[in-house]
């Protein structure tokens, strides 16, 4: 494994791993964690606009090109006037292939089902009604009644309704 990996090809990866819409939103990314030194790279300031490079009363004293040469001086100063920020694709940034990986990894989202989509509020009057169901005799299981009332219950098949009205009757009931 490399130890750095070019910025293009980094800005692309987190593009397609993060589900950013546009590369130019990768790039914003990686360089907001360059700035918290979330990720190390070939070059002092890689982040830093031309504004903050202006401030600093110097350019960076070198750029890795698109092949990824290094190349020890630029032929002018790095941005113009309209070219806005120094771009890690433009210049050629390399960054620490194994910083990237982990930066990327505390960035994704884990899988969790959305909030609010649960079905606990709308089965609490059910396993209410399972238990009078098991009280009055009408049930002799939380099975039995959870499949009296699971034709009330929002879900997918029967199957999964009763097994979750059953869950939370024993949640609630106990054994």
């Amino acid at each position: 494994m490399k130890e750095w990996v070019h910025a293009r090809v980094a800005v692309f990866s987190v593009r397609d791993q993060l589900y950013c819409d546009h590369a130019h939103e990768a790039e914003q990314k990686i360089e907001k964690a360059l700035r918290e030194d979330k990720i190390r790279s070939s070059q002092d300031g890689a982040s830093l606009s031309c504004e903050d490079w202006a401030k600093r009363g110097s350019w960076p004293e070198g750029h890795y090109d698109e092949d990824g040469n290094w190349v020890e001086k630029y032929d002018r100063e790095p941005c113009g006037e309209d070219e806005g920020p120094l771009s890690l694709m433009a210049h050629g940034i390399k960054l620490h292939h194994k910083d990237l990986e982990k930066w990327i990894s505390s960035q994704k989202l884990k899988p969790s089902r959305p909030s609010g989509t649960s079905y606990e509020k709308l089965d609490a009057p059910l396993v209410e009604e399972m238990q009078t169901l098991i009280e009055n005799g009408k049930a002799s299981s939380r099975t039995e009644a959870a499949g009296l009332v699971s034709s009330k219950a929002k879900g997918a098949s029967d199957d999964a309704k009763v097994h979750r009205l059953v869950k939370r009757h024993r949640e609630k009931y106990g054994q």
